[in-house]
């Protein structure tokens, strides 16, 4: 389901956690972001993550902003107390060989839906960059390009984005949960 709740209205000024606090405010949590990385490789994996991060302070990360704004050193700092905060995260790996089979935006999708599946908290509201996860009955997406006021939204992006340039550490990740 790609609908907001009727009523909805979200303040440009209401900051990072502006569009979270209103979607709670509708009984809508927890609160799934879930995106990809390495879409527009012409060779690599297809990364996706999805990260659910607590209500209140503890869902807050100092410095979290997104991936593509933050230094390597920044980005791994975020990286590590997304990791530590979240009430789940999962990031899933689709080789070069499935996505040249499914078609890249089929493989997206697909990406995404598994990330999804892989949380060990079920999420209410799903927020994507306008790409909607069909089959999990679940509200989403977020409109494109809100990354940057939607605290979940860039968790996920940071954590689909480190293990874009290093998939490696999601198996040692996977073995940690």
């Amino acid at each position: 389901m790609s609908v907001l709740p009727r009523g909805l209205t979200i303040r440009r000024d209401a900051g990072l956690y502006g569009y979270e606090r209103a979607l709670r405010r509708f009984g809508l949590e927890p609160i799934a972001g879930v995106d990809e990385a390495g879409r527009g490789a012409c060779a690599g994996p297809l990364v996706a993550a999805a990260v659910i991060l607590p209500e209140g302070r503890r869902g807050e990360v100092p410095g979290l902003a997104d991936s593509k704004l933050l230094t390597p050193l920044a980005r791994e700092r975020c990286y590590h107390q997304v990791v530590r905060r979240a009430l789940a995260w999962s990031v899933v790996v689709i080789g070069p060989e499935e996505c040249d089979r499914l078609g890249m935006h089929v493989a997206n999708v697909e990406a995404l839906r598994r990330a999804l599946a892989r949380l060990d908290v079920r999420p209410s509201y799903v927020l994507t960059d306008g790409f909607p996860v069909d089959g999990l009955e679940v509200h989403g997406p977020c409109p494109v390009h809100r990354r940057r006021f939607v605290n979940v939204r860039r968790a996920e992006g940071l954590v689909d984005n480190e293990h874009e340039e290093d998939p490696m550490p999601v198996l040692e990740a996977e073995d940690a949960r």
